[in-house]
């Protein structure tokens, strides 16, 4: 897909959803955490707040680069690899704070621990199959009779 359609897919696949956020302590150590996305923008700009003094902070320190993992329950899914911009202005972190987002700081949006991470894609791949796991079981086992490659949803890449 390319560019207004890949982003309205972007959008759908990772806006408000939860992901698997993994930076790297060097090329052979990566760290996953799961983090909610705040919003994804009409650029296609994922958004999140975190914790300054969360280990993947120390990873983006001259590094900045972050992989993003998605598994929706609707059984659609999503890599992104992005350049991640780390804000910590007042600006940026009273428009993505929720109620929500208190859970994890004392100091609500005035702790001095809340940034705000711009993740900037410059590679996204999904698969969206839509199907239950029963249809998603059949047509693979109809398929395997068949010796025919299942059909059991579309994949792709998305041109941002």
């Amino acid at each position: 897909m390319k560019e207004d359609k890949a982003i309205e897919k972007l959008i759908d696949l990772t806006d408000g959803k939860t992901c698997m956020f993994c930076t790297y302590a060097d090329s052979f150590d990566v760290q996953g955490s799961p983090m909610s996305t705040i919003k994804t923008d009409k650029n296609g700009h994922i958004w999140f707040l975190s914790d300054k003094t969360a280990e993947r902070h120390d990873h983006l320190v001259g590094r900045s680069h972050a992989d993003l993992f998605y598994m929706n329950s609707d059984r659609s899914y999503c890599s992104v690899k992005g350049e991640v911009k780390v804000h910590s202005d007042r600006q940026s972190i009273e428009e993505l704070w929720s109620p929500m987002a208190g859970a994890w700081f004392e100091k609500g949006k005035e702790d001095p621990r809340v940034s705000v991470l711009e993740v900037i894609p410059n590679e996204a791949f999904y698969w969206d199959t839509k199907s239950n796991r029963f249809v998603s079981f059949l047509k693979i086992t109809a398929a395997a009779a068949t010796g025919a490659e299942p059909e059991i949803g579309e994949k792709g890449d998305l041109k941002l």
